[in-house]
């Protein structure tokens, strides 16, 4: 995975704009998505459990993707244990976001709103006390 990564950048023709370009002025999106996905890994030598994901029944590495929903392009990528739930690695990732962009995620991403305002998930409207 490493050597795929150095020959794509080292190209010229590939390159992710970063996590950073989110919040910039000059680079607001009308509307990104986030999601999340877990790989299977092979089984590490140390601290099994936190790579151990419940819900596959296996260990996995946990990835979150954000991507603009116009051009379908990828902005920013992230890893983590796969026991890390959605929402916790969005937020240990330091993903910043322009107000004025709208985000959509899925149930993963339920308590996003209280980071930022202009998200949207699927499902039944939200209750705000």
């Amino acid at each position: 995975m490493e050597r795929v990564e150095t020959a794509l950048t080292g190209s010229g023709e590939f390159r992710l704009p970063g996590c950073k370009s989110l919040k910039r002025d000059e680079n607001v999106f009308q509307i990104i998505a986030v999601d999340a996905a877990e790989t299977p890994c092979e089984r590490p030598t140390s601290q099994q459990r936190r790579w151990y994901s419940g819900k596959k029944k296996r260990h996995t590495l946990n990835t979150p993707v954000v991507i603009d929903v116009s051009t379908r392009m990828i902005l920013c990528v992230a890893t983590a244990f796969g026991s890390m739930h959605d929402l916790t690695l969005f937020r240990q990732s330091g993903v910043q976001i322009h107000p004025e962009t709208a985000l959509i995620g899925n149930a993963g991403y339920r308590g996003i709103w209280q980071h930022h305002i202009q998200s949207r998930r699927p499902g039944p409207p939200r209750r705000r006390c």
